[in-house]
């Protein structure tokens, strides 16, 4: 059953904003709704901020069921200061604000009225009411529009798509449950602004993995390593670049698809019947580490043809029967014709649309492309899945022009 009186923690982020911080915290203080812990997260601010919010918590202290005041000693970002408010947070459902921007009185009250009549509820966000300086009438600017598209009168699809190339949503009118902020992962410290937006991106790619990795690979399985250029890690950018598999841009990835043998195939198609793929970034070349790999992913009754690499030396200990062969470059497309295909595929994807990416994320682009390519069928129902996966699984995945903004 639904708590009808929740506790809420209103997060404050705050850093050089003694000229705002009051007013934020006096719209804290006078909301309607009375069960809150209020906490107060600066970033190693250079004026009187942090003296400010502690003078004030310690008069105000009784309007809260709880107060924290955080400090740091060295200035560490937007998205890090969210992250120490969030995690020290002990409510039900979070409400981050920044310190120049204010709840409206009945704002905490009107959100939990909302999920009380809409128990499935895991996140929201309204309308703002946007100022210039103060909040008067003579400074209002404008009110923010509430995105047609994220309404439950559209698809995920839809959805999904309008989130891709324009973040709609309002930041200050986010008002989400603790555990979903949870299992959506931390703010990505590396990002210095808009930290809320790449998090709910990377969601989803995360949990297309998850799901893949319920499932392994059958039949016949073509495998082959393939070596992906990404960015060189920071602490190896001084040093003489290596060249060929052990170079400091390229990452190792194995890749196995299930195929079959088409009998009679038409001019100019590969030979095989592709189903499934998978693609796994992995740390070395060994064979221990690729029968590891193998062992997970595809099923022990299965019929595995690869290069005939060191690398694959334990293979036949991990399933059915293993063909290895000496695949010369040239003969890769005849052989290994859908490790080939998705190789060249998955290069192009990165290369055209993310120029080059850390190897840290590199797992994540490489589940997405996997997770389509294995439901290429599925056509606009993909997205719909994408939704009750992503609502189903936990995340693994972790990484300043204002206007004053009433939120309610």
């Amino acid at each position: 059953m639904e708590n009808k009186n929740p506790l809420v923690s209103i997060v404050v982020i705050t850093y050089n904003s003694s000229k705002y911080v009051l007013e934020t915290l006096e719209s804290e203080k006078e909301q309607t709704y009375q069960n809150i812990e209020l906490i107060v997260s600066d970033d190693c601010s250079t004026d009187n901020t942090v003296d400010i919010c502690r003078n004030w918590i310690e008069e105000n202290k009784d309007r809260f069921v709880r107060t924290e005041l955080i400090t740091v000693e060295k200035n560490t970002g937007f998205a890090s200061n969210c992250n120490r408010g969030c995690k020290v947070a002990q409510g039900e459902w979070i409400k981050l604000i920044a310190e120049d921007d204010a709840l409206l009185f009945t704002c905490i009250e009107d959100n939990i009225n909302f999920i009380l009549n809409h128990p499935e509820t895991k996140m929201i966000h309204s309308k703002a009411l946007m100022y210039k300086d103060c909040f008067t009438d003579n400074n209002y600017i404008a009110t923010s529009p509430v995105n047609s598209l994220l309404s439950e009168n559209f698809s995920a699809k839809e959805q999904f798509t309008i989130l891709s190339f324009k973040n709609t949503i309002f930041a200050v009118t986010v008002f989400i449950k603790k555990e979903t902020f949870i299992s959506l992962g931390e703010y990505d410290e590396s990002i210095g602004l808009c930290e809320d937006y790449p998090i709910m991106l990377h969601k989803l790619l995360n949990v297309m993995g998850k799901r893949d990795s319920k499932y392994q690979l059958s039949g016949q399985v073509e495998l082959y390593n393939a070596f992906v250029t990404t960015l060189i890690p920071n602490n190896q950018k001084d040093e003489k670049l290596k060249r060929g598999a052990g170079s400091q841009n390229k990452s190792k990835v194995m890749v196995m698809t299930e195929s079959s043998v088409v009998e009679n195939p038409q001019p100019n198609r590969p030979p095989r019947k592709v189903n499934h793929i998978k693609m796994q970034l992995v740390p070395d070349l060994k064979a221990d580490t690729a029968a590891k790999i193998v062992k997970e992913q595809v099923d022990y009754q299965s019929d595995i043809q690869s290069d005939d690499l060191t690398t694959y030396k334990k293979l036949n200990e991990c399933v059915h029967s293993h063909q290895l062969q000496v695949v010369k470059p040239e003969e890769l497309p005849k052989l290994l014709p859908w490790v080939h295909i998705c190789i060249g595929n998955v290069k192009r994807l990165l290369l055209d649309m993310h120029h080059q990416l850390k190897n840290e994320y590199l797992q994540y682009y490489l589940d997405e492309f996997c997770y389509k390519f294995n439901r290429r069928y599925f056509g606009e129902k993909m997205f719909d899945r994408l939704m009750l996966v992503a609502a189903s699984y936990p995340t693994d995945f972790k990484s300043k022009i204002y206007n004053r903004t009433l939120c309610g």
